[in-house]
């Protein structure tokens, strides 16, 4: 069975995270640091990379599959394994607490990081209501 197919008959988190808990590459087994030798120590992929394979690969062409094809179901299991994962740790999602906001779930986290994306980096802070209650607290008090 082709792991494409493996992750659409999966019905678990837990399951799609024991598959990808492989051993990293020899590479890594006598490195911790990049060019830097180290007693070599066998290392496994650890469940936050686990999980942001889980976010940002399979989730999305699960659910872009769930699209094309269309299929509802597939489409609703996309978004629930992101109801089920933690938000990622990452710069992004780090400046964000930077501002008083935090999310929990990788939805949260993803869509922070989509609002960047679209309005932050493209200066567009006036046409998101985040941008304007940052830039104007006061006026947008109670508006929002």
């Amino acid at each position: 069975m082709s792991l494409f197919n493996w992750v659409l008959e999966s019905g678990s988190i837990l399951l799609l995270r024991k598959k990808l808990m492989i051993p990293a590459n020899d590479y890594w087994h006598h490195h911790y640091v990049f060019e830097k030798l180290s007693p070599f120590r066998e290392k496994m992929i650890g469940i936050e990379m686990c999980n942001n394979i889980i976010i940002n690969s399979i989730i999305p062409l699960l659910y872009t599959y769930g699209k094309i094809i269309p299929d509802p179901f597939i489409l609703n299991k996309a978004v629930s394994w992101l109801e089920q994962i933690p938000a990622e740790h990452n710069r992004v999602i780090e400046g964000w607490k930077r501002t008083g906001i935090s999310v929990k779930k990788a939805s949260g986290s993803q869509a922070l990081t989509e609002l960047k994306k679209q309005f932050c980096d493209q200066r567009r802070c006036l046409e998101c209501e985040i941008g304007k209650q940052i830039l104007h607290p006061v006026e947008m008090q109670g508006s929002i």
